[in-house]
């Protein structure tokens, strides 16, 4: 993990935001307006808010590049239109605009503002910018944009409130234009109306504003964002103020930088508001879903969407019970406590529901098998960076320490140095743990884990519930939290990403509906409308086709694209997008994507994707690729991929790789999983852990398996079922060498190899009265046995096939005991109960010879084994039984 300065710092790679869709039409009946208390001096109409949030990673070519400020534009401007009362079309994102881009947006606003403030009781704006800065202005790219410039537009957008965010080095000189001074601001009435303005800045005016990987964001953004989603919410009346905001953002940001080598970083502000009543910035009464924690939680709680980044971090009190607006999706959530021991609760949150957790729902975090990196166990982090080491006391969060700081001159400064939490070598797994896996001339040859958590293609397992996904941009560099926007035109709660070079054109998010609709192009059309503003039951296209949402079919001769939730049939020559969720069938020439869920069929000539959990089988002449957990078939000529989970059946003419398997994996050479519960049938079956069958040439559970392994090679580090093969190896299970005599006179040597309690025997024996040489009474067995275990007693039940040699010297014998004609072949069966000592075993017990009529070899079965008490069971057979001592290594 790094952390960079944002006055400093240069990437080589820009990564992009992605976009999540519009939340919908239900926006305009569900989001409550903010401070709806009445005002009769003030028109009757709703508080309308409007947003501009600029995100640039580029401060110009002699600047560090920075990687998270565009995504902090994102994550800001999503949670003030999830909760935060910007409607759709009223918020725009800019991502690493030029000045003049940014200016234009401002003009622009500012007429919409002026058209709108009739219809509203109030108006507010709000400005955020992330990204480089100095003391004197704003940094994009090359270009310079002064701070005095920067208030002449926020003044020109003729809004009653004003709310001016920087996230940058030095930003605190914002404020002092204006004498801002670092105080802790009081709104305490209960009423709602005032006018003016707010600024508030990441740092003061001679300090450095930093980022880090570890939260993939920026201190400040990513404490105010969850201050927003609630964890400022001190009161518990369920809305977060300006006052509650700042108070939450400025100590957590201070807290967490004040050791850090680039010095504390001090959040200030300017405020100038007349009137009376809070301030407020968000409105958790009806959040799209929520997660709400009980008032016995208390400490640290780390909220994790499906790909464990962090959506918010909350300093949780005890005695008060919180409520955190998310999305819908998959969260994890961890809790470090007082003690520094560390919880865990998954879940999955539908749309506009509401999940209470109590703390007896949380349970330890799972342990794995790595090395402490040390650090401060104060440092309030931990996501999947974060690993656990093992004491006698029980799991403990070990937060790694941050990395190299870049500071402003452009020199690296080394992070604090931290002392190892536990002992362990550097094979990541506890000193003195024997690991087979983990030798350096075993199977797998490097000490790095085959199934790294991070660098294997195996995704990580994650619960069977949904998650909103993220999405690389086209460089393959980005990924964003899931409370990130998806890469489109659109972003939740209908803000509008415009890319730097082009206008910035905010827009209505109401669909018109008109039953066939058709397009040439997208702008050639009949109606002549804007396609994405349009609701259809036909639509067509000889070429492009863009449409807002469909109930019905859509046809396209190149490329047809829906921005809305829809259902129906899409058809196109070459690809179809889906920008939101769609329900029914999209076929394509060489594509399919759906960027939201998909119920329903996608088939395609080369390739299938869906970034959300979905329920869909997806039939491709290449690839398929689930991005979050699929439920339904996955059936394609080379590969398929499931990242987190599959829920059916994965059948491809190369190989499958997924999470979490529930059903069958069907390959022509390989399967992977972390984890199997069903079957994998493949020339090479690999999984983490697994419940069922491998069935192959090559199978390996690289930890526990619970159930057959069946191939020419079975390799497993812990099983628990049977292993059947031509070599099978389980690294915790049984494997003997031993010796015994029946009836004092004939002697075994014989070996046992399988899992914990079921294995393969081969032995053979004799009776050496005239010498080993002469194999007098040759007798070798084959068989199977199962051990139960009463330490330190325990008991072995075995059934064996054994063949009996004849001739007059060793040379007859041996050659008899492969002779097809030879008839002296039965069946045979062992019990003995045995002591373990010393990491010996001692045992006796009885053996039994069955002498069948007919034999086993077709005819009648002649027995020529050791003497010893015999008895007959008429129509079956004769068995013999001895009486055997023995032991085993």
């Amino acid at each position: 993990m790094t952390v960079h300065t944002k006055k400093t710092g240069r990437y080589t790679t820009i990564r992009r935001a992605v976009l999540m869709g519009l939340i919908g039409l239900l926006w305009l009946t569900a989001v409550p307006a903010f401070g709806q208390e009445s005002d009769s001096g003030s028109a009757s109409g709703p508080i309308r808010r409007f947003g501009l949030f600029v995100g640039t990673n580029d401060g110009g070519s002699s600047r560090q590049e920075l990687r998270w400020a565009v995504s902090d534009a994102i994550k800001l401007s999503r949670v003030l239109s999830e909760v935060g009362g910007i409607l759709p079309g009223d918020g725009v994102v800019l991502e690493n605009p030029g000045k003049r881009n940014v200016e234009q947006t401002f003009t622009r606003l500012s007429r919409i503002i002026d058209e709108s403030s009739e219809d509203s009781r109030r108006v507010e704006f709000v400005f955020y910018y992330s990204g480089h800065s100095d003391e004197t202005g704003l940094l994009l790219g090359d270009e310079h944009f002064a701070y005095q410039e920067l208030r002449e537009n926020i003044n020109s957008v003729d809004a009653d409130v004003s709310i001016a965010i920087l996230d940058s080095c030095a930003s605190g000189a914002f404020t002092r234009t204006k004498g801002g001074v670092r105080t802790q601001p009081f709104l305490l009435d209960d009423s709602s109306s005032m006018s003016g303005h707010a600024f508030i800045t990441s740092s003061s005016a001679d300090e450095l504003a930093q980022e880090s990987d570890r939260i993939e964001a920026s201190f400040f953004t990513h404490y105010m964002v969850s201050a927003l989603r609630g964890a400022a919410d001190h009161s518990g009346d369920r809305k977060v103020t300006l006052n509650e905001a700042y108070e939450y953002a400025f100590n957590e940001t201070l807290s967490v930088t004040s050791s850090s080598l680039s010095g504390p970083q001090h959040p200030s502000y300017n405020i100038n508001l007349s009137g009376s009543g809070d301030l407020v910035l968000t409105d958790l009464s009806n959040p799209v879903s929520s997660v709400v924690l009980d008032e016995e939680i208390a400490g640290r709680v780390y909220v994790k969407n499906g790909r464990r980044n962090i959506v918010a971090e909350i300093n949780k009190p005890a005695d008060k019970i919180l409520e955190i607006a998310l999305d819908p999706g998959i969260y994890h959530l961890e809790l470090s406590d007082s003690s520094g021991s560390a919880w865990n609760h998954s879940f999955n949150l539908s749309y506009r529901s509401q999940k209470f957790l109590v703390a007896g729902d949380f349970y330890p975090l799972e342990q794995e098998q790595n090395r402490s990196r040390g650090g401060s166990p104060s440092e309030p982090f931990m996501d999947e960076d974060t690993e656990i080491a093992q004491s006698s006391e029980g799991a403990r969060a070990v937060p790694a320490p941050y990395d190299d700081v870049t500071n402003a001159d452009g020199s690296t400064s080394p992070a604090p140095s931290a002392s190892d939490e536990s002992s362990g070598d550097n094979s990541g797994r506890p000193s003195g743990e024997d690991d087979f896996f983990a030798v350096e001339d075993d199977f797998f040859t490097t000490e790095e884990d085959f199934f790294s958590d991070k660098d294997d293609f195996f995704s990580e397992t994650t619960p069977s519930t949904e998650a909103a996904q993220p999405e690389p941009d086209e460089s393959g560099n980005r990924k964003e939290p899931e409370t990130g926007l998806k890469t489109g035109s659109k972003t939740a709660g209908g803000i509008e990403k415009t890319p730097a070079d082009e206008t910035v054109s905010p827009r209505p998010v109401t669909l018109s509906y008109h039953p066939f609709y058709v397009s040439a192009v997208p702008g050639i059309s009949y109606p002549v409308m804007e396609g994405r503003s349009v609701q259809s039951t036909f639509a067509y296209s000889p070429l492009i086709l863009d449409l807002g949402g469909l109930a019905g079919l859509a046809s396209a001769g190149i490329f047809t694209t829906l921005y809305e939730n829809s259902s129906g049939v899409m058809s196109s020559g070459i690809g179809n997008v889906s920008r939101r969720n769609f329900t029914g069938v999209q076929s394509a020439g060489i594509f399919n994507t759906a960027e939201g869920s998909i119920t329903g069929v996608q088939t395609a000539g080369v390739f299938n994707t869906s970034m959300e959990r979905s329920s869909a089988a997806q039939v491709a002449g290449v690839f398929n690729v689930a991005d979050e957990p699929l439920s339904g078939a996955q059936l394609a000529g080379v590969f398929n991929t499931a990242d987190h989970q599959m829920n059916g059946v994965q059948a491809a003419g190369v190989f499958n790789s997924t999470g979490l398997m529930n059903g069958v994996q069907v390959a022509g050479v390989f399967n992977g999983s972390r984890r199997i519960n069903g079957a994998q049938l493949s020339t090479v079956n690999i999984t983490e852990d697994g419940a069922g069958a491998q069935i192959g040439v090559l199978n390996i559970a690289r930890g526990e398996m619970k159930g057959i392994q069946l191939g020419v090679i079975n390799i497993s580090n812990d099983l628990y079922g049977i292993p059947i093969g031509l070599f099978s190896w389980v690294k915790k299970g049984i494997h003997d060498i031993g010796w015994w005599v029946e009836n004092d006179t004939h002697h075994f040597l014989g070996i046992a190899n399988g899992s914990r309690n079921f294995y393969t025997t081969l032995y053979g024996g004799i009776l050496p009265v005239n010498g080993v040489d002469q194999l007098e009474d040759l007798t070798m067995g084959f068989g199977w046995g199962t051990r139960l275990k009463f330490r330190p007693l325990y008991a072995d039940l075995e059934i064996s096939i054994r063949r009996g040699s004849v001739g007059d010297n060793a040379n007859q014998r041996l050659a008899s005991i492969f002779d097809p004609e030879n008839r002296y072949t039965y069946p045979s069966a062992k019990a003995v109960v045995g002591l373990q000592f010393l990491g010996m075993g001692f045992y006796m017990g009885v053996n039994a010879d069955l002498e069948l009529e007919p034999g086993l070899t077709g005819g009648y079965s002649q027995y020529n084994g050791p003497g010893g008490g015999s008895y007959e069971i008429p129509g079956f057979g004769t068995v013999h039984n001895r009486f055997t001592l023995g032991f085993r290594l």
